[in-house]
């Protein structure tokens, strides 16, 4: 917009020029035909008989000084002596300057005269200030220029509040998917097309395209998830079973025998546990947080299933109710893997389960007596499939803590995960909002 006012001030300003200039030239080369039309031959001598209207086209608000002269060969025949001569005249039409005369800047139109009887001819001479030029060269440029700059500042000024209304409606979109990227629930709608704006709205049709492609593949990949670790539960289970009756009906199985049919089971077994914890992870990818459930009850319950003597946790639950968003069965799963996972790799210490209130929140912390977890591979704990160097040599699966935090963001918590400070060990904590 500036260089577009620049081209429009400097386009005006030559054409402003070019009027006034013309203008005045006009002007200035009336008065000194009418003063060349006086001009006569008398008794063998040039006389001139100036009309006091031959200087008055040349007045104006602005009191121009103007100076006259009629010369003859030279000689001044009336007017100013300061009034210079130019070199060349023209006959048939004046011939224009600029001059200094008594140190003003003045234009000087000149026009000589033949005079039946008289060799030399005769040169009017009249010269003008420039203070009227000036003054119409201003109010045109003014006219000229000056609307089109108010007109550039103002568009200038609402340029900001233009852009505003007119991305309003991709704003709302944008507040709409950044909305539905923060839901616990995956959300693939169609983003409101007609709401953009008219050069916007192919790409949010190409959008909403892409989001369809992404629906069908990603409920494609669940129900395949799903289907597939419940349809392989019912024949693993068979194997295992059929694997356990083969082991204990024959007493005189050799020890090389005998391990290898435990390994086999220890196989299904994994491959079970494996299969029920991707089943799970299709679950949380597809849950909502409508439910709510008591967290202590939740843990209260997974703790009866881990029945097993040798284990040791401790729970420490708050003497109210712990009401967070959820499923509970679901919360149990998450409570037994943070349990299970710390079991396995906490060593032969006590795994405490302690949910307390927090000011806006409900927290689920759990830790272990065990070594720890390497530095580097703490913020790659919850990464489904990812175990670090300490569970490489363990049995598992690498989905336990990808399942919690799966779930922690389905219901809208947190999941963090990091050493003890004082002793060793690893605390896993989740943050439930208040349901």
């Amino acid at each position: 917009m500036a260089g577009l006012a620049l081209a429009f001030a400097t386009a005006g300003a030559l054409v402003a020029h070019n009027v006034v200039e013309q203008t005045a030239d006009r002007l200035l080369a009336g008065s000194v035909r009418a003063i060349a039309e006086t001009v006569t031959a008398r008794d063998g001598e040039i006389r001139v008989e100036l009309a006091p209207w031959s200087l008055g086209l040349l007045d104006s608000p602005e009191r121009d000084i103007v100076y006259y002269a009629v010369r003859h060969d030279g000689r001044l025949l009336t007017g100013y002596e300061d009034v210079p001569t130019p070199r060349t005249g023209q006959i048939d039409g004046p011939n224009f300057s600029y001059v200094d005369i008594r140190h003003v800047r003045m234009r000087l139109a000149a026009q000589t005269v033949r005079v039946p009887g008289f060799e030399h001819p005769v040169t009017v001479l009249v010269a003008q200030s420039l203070d009227s030029r000036r003054a119409v060269f201003r109010q045109l440029m003014v006219n000229l220029i000056g609307l089109p700059l108010v007109i550039i500042v103002v568009g200038g000024l609402l340029l900001w509040p233009a852009m505003r209304w007119g991305l309003a409606p991709l704003r709302r979109i944008s507040r709409t998917l950044i909305g539905r990227a923060s839901a616990s629930e995956a959300d693939f709608s169609p983003a409101p097309a007609h709401e953009a704006p008219v050069e916007l709205r192919g790409i949010v049709e190409a959008f909403n395209r892409l989001l369809e492609h992404l629906e069908r593949s990603t409920a494609g990949v669940r129900k395949f998830t799903a289907d597939a670790s419940h349809q392989l539960r019912t024949p693993l289970a068979v194997i295992t079973a059929n694997m356990q009756i083969v082991r204990d009906g024959r007493r005189d199985w050799r020890e090389g025998e005998r391990s290898l049919i435990n390994d086999a089971i220890l196989a299904s077994d994994r491959m079970a546990a494996l299969l029920s914890q991707l089943l799970t992870v299709a679950r949380a990818d597809a849950v909502t947080a409508d439910a709510r459930t008591d967290l202590s009850d939740a843990a209260r319950k997974t703790m009866d299933e881990i029945s097993d003597p040798e284990f040791h946790v401790r729970l420490r639950l708050p003497r109210t109710a712990a009401i967070v968003p959820g499923e509970a069965l679901l919360l149990q799963e998450m409570i037994f893997n943070i349990v299970d996972n710390a079991l396995r790799y906490g060593g032969d210490g006590a795994v405490t389960v302690w949910i307390r209130h927090q000011a806006d929140a409900v927290a689920l912390v759990i830790w272990d007596q065990g070594p720890g977890v390497a530095e580097e591979d703490l913020p790659h704990l919850f990464v489904r499939f990812y175990r670090g160097r300490q569970a490489a040599a363990r049995n598992g699966s690498g989905l336990g803590l990808a399942i919690v935090e799966a779930l922690a963001h389905a219901y809208g918590a947190t999941a963090t995960a990091h050493n003890r400070r004082r002793r060793s060990g690893l605390v896993v904590k989740v943050k439930f909002p208040l349901a």
